[in-house]
């Protein structure tokens, strides 16, 4: 087993290395915290090269949603039956609208006569057009 383990970082004079020395299920020594919340203390909040934020269309985040279908799996759905999806969906639009993507995830219950089905459904929201 290594006897030492090392955290690394980038730093302007490239990669620095902090020795942790052997992990055991004991508390860590106070030098080896010192080292430890030094290194982590003079990590950069931002990295260069990489935005800290990105503006997004104000349509992208969570968005709680609910889907009725009048046809479901090319059966006509009539009262007193139902095929519905609720659930959530996260969008990620660009700040001009066009594209996106995200994902969609919940429950989808379906009646057909004596029938019942749920189901938890999940998918990836794209737009068709991008």
């Amino acid at each position: 087993m290594n006897e030492h383990v090392e955290l690394t970082s980038s730093s302007p004079f490239g990669l620095e290395s902090v020795p942790l020395w052997r992990i055991t299920s004991k508390p860590l020594n106070d030098k080896a915290k010192a080292r430890l919340k030094s290194w982590a203390t003079d990590l950069s909040t931002i990295q260069v090269g990489f935005s800290p934020t990105c503006q997004m269309h104000g349509y992208s985040g969570r968005w709680q949603v609910e889907a009725t279908y009048e046809v479901y799996r090319r059966i006509q759905i009539k009262d007193p039956d139902y095929a519905v999806f609720s659930g959530m969906m996260i969008l990620e639009i660009p700040a001009n609208g066009e594209g996106g993507a995200g994902c969609a995830f919940g429950n989808l219950q379906v009646q057909v006569g004596n029938c019942y089905a749920e189901f938890e459904a999940s998918d990836r929201v794209t737009d068709r057009d991008a």
